[in-house]
């Protein structure tokens, strides 16, 4: 629906955006060094078909304040993805939001992952957040969910024709992100489902777990 590139600083309030379809950033798409400001809108309905069903950033900085983010869906991060960007989220709802495999996606890739936000090499802060009810799938079916470490394999790892798939980071999923950099305060992280760690799934990172407050 937006793109938001050139080093570009707009401002952008009390906006409904729904019903978009895009690559990356089915809602509103921040590339190039930009650093929009984006206060008490909603996001609903909207896919980015390899990445940020609502919102996809990168190399930029974002700062999201209010409104919601529901009811979107992309492979790798269904509400939100960050790539080498900061910024802060203060105030929103991240809710109901679907990363999932069947998406209609250029590449064979066979996870999905974030189903609320999917942070590469970012480390953004979050303020009063809050992230439930979103959920990693694979194939039209949420592929477990129970985040246990320590159960079989073949239960984190349903099968599909003979090919391993997992979901993971029903919430977040981090990857090249030093968790220790997020700040978190005030949120409230529950009620979300994934293959492997239904709320939070730290893949690759580079420290250790963040504490959250």
């Amino acid at each position: 629906a937006i793109l938001i590139s050139g080093n570009s600083s707009p401002k952008i309030i009390g906006c409904t955006i729904e019903g978009n379809a895009a690559h990356r950033g089915g809602g509103i798409a921040v590339t190039s060094n930009s650093s929009p400001t984006i206060e008490s809108c909603d996001f609903t309905s909207n896919m980015g078909s390899f990445g940020g069903g609502a919102i996809y950033v990168e190399g930029s900085t974002l700062t999201l304040e209010g409104g919601t983010i529901s009811d979107n869906q992309g492979l790798l991060g269904g509400g939100i993805k960050m790539v080498e960007s900061g910024g802060a989220l203060i105030g929103i709802t991240i809710e109901q939001n679907r990363a999932c495999r069947n998406c209609p996606c250029p590449f064979n890739i066979d996870i999905a992952a974030g189903g609320g936000l999917y942070l590469d090499n970012s480390e953004p802060s979050f303020e009063e957040v809050t992230i439930s009810e979103n959920s990693a799938e694979v194939f039209n079916h949420t592929a477990g969910g129970t985040g246990n470490p320590d159960l079989p394999y073949e239960e984190h790892h349903p099968t599909n024709t003979g090919t391993d798939y997992a979901s993971f980071g029903g919430g977040i999923y981090t990857t090249e992100t030093d968790p220790n950099q997020i700040n978190f305060t005030g949120i409230e992280i529950d009620d979300n489902l994934a293959t492997i760690d239904s709320n939070i799934c730290y893949g690759e990172a580079l420290g250790q777990p963040a504490t959250l407050e």
